[in-house]
């Protein structure tokens, strides 16, 4: 699972001092490491670079005995580009003042990188935005990052591509989800929410749909035995916890918050179900389904649940 890597790096710097009063007072330079010939994998391929794929580390710079001042930065990754410009205090405290700014990404050259991806047959146009500001010690880091004209298509899975369109911002220790769209055959969808404390999350989702049709948007369907031959046999389903080995993870286990959702219309099987909605709240590796209900078969239903997440053999309760 390791790194293998084979090819030439070029690395080049040059350093020019600035004179004053007879001595040096600061300097300016450039550094260039080029490693487009460099071939590696990663993870026995799950991650590969071709010898050619371009990889180049760029920087213009102007430095002194109390900062270093970033005229220019560029990293290149494939299609990826990425921008900077800032200051590295030095003196009298470590500090960082930094613009980063990406090129349009165009998602499916992602495939070329990660070959899995291909199955997903990914488009769309990414971007981000990154300000990083403050002591070393306290780095405060705001971000923007948008998807546009996304789809995915995963045979396996899905009868027909989906589209979909994210805009979100982040900072160090949080994520705003401000719109996710997604669109396609039976589905029209939105989730919006955010999560704060990374290490003990913190969040609040919410997921408002016209419609989801399960049997227009998913490959659900079973095969049916060949002629002659008998059905698979049912696998008994097990009474453990299969949540049990996440409800041991620090950061899962301290995760609480709210998630909704409000469904105009959900088809499933050919039976349609109308006026879904449903409040789900998570705290101490308890799950609540509050004021669920739904209209179905002329008639309205209503319906509570509750499960201990870390109990080996998942207890619950239902009632409605």
């Amino acid at each position: 699972a390791g790194l293998q890597c084979d090819g030439l790096v070029e690395a080049t710097a040059k350093v020019t001092p600035i004179l004053a009063d007879g001595s040096v007072r600061s300097a300016s330079g450039m550094i260039d490491v080029d490693a487009s010939q460099l071939h590696f994998t990663m993870n026995h391929g799950m991650v590969e670079k071709a010898a050619k794929t371009p990889l180049r580390y760029t920087m213009e710079f102007v430095g002194s005995v109390s900062d270093l001042q970033i005229k220019k930065m560029n990293f290149k990754f494939q299609e990826l580009a990425v921008d900077g410009t800032g200051v590295i205090t030095l003196q009298p405290k470590m500090a960082v003042k930094m613009q980063i700014q990406s090129s349009q990404l165009n998602l499916a050259s992602l495939d070329a990188l990660v070959p899995m991806l291909k199955a997903y047959q990914l488009a769309g146009i990414a971007s981000m935005d990154v300000k990083v500001e403050g002591p070393t010690d306290q780095l405060a880091i705001n971000g923007d990052l948008s998807v546009k004209g996304g789809k995915a298509a995963y045979q396996a899975l899905l009868k027909a591509p989906i589209s979909y369109d994210v805009k979100a911002s982040f900072t160090k220790n949080s994520l705003r989800l401000e719109s996710l769209a997604v669109s396609g055959p039976g589905l029209d969808a939105g989730l919006k929410g955010e999560i704060e404390n990374f290490s003990a999350p913190k969040f609040n989702f919410a997921l408002n749909g016209k419609e989801i049709d399960m049997d227009k948007l998913l490959k659900t369907a079973a095969p049916a035995p060949e002629a002659g031959k008998p059905a698979a046999p049912v696998v008994p389903v097990k009474t453990e916890n299969p949540m049990l080995p996440l409800a041991k993870n620090p950061t899962i286990a301290n995760a609480a918050g709210t998630f909704t959702a409000n469904i105009a219309k959900l088809v499933a099987k050919g039976a349609p179900i109308t006026n879904v909605t449903a409040k789900v709240t998570l705290k101490n590796m308890e799950l609540n389904l509050e004021n669920a209900s739904l209209k179905a078969f002329e008639g309205s239903v209503n319906a509570k649940f509750a499960a201990d997440l870390k109990s080996p053999g998942l207890k619950f309760s239902t009632s409605g």
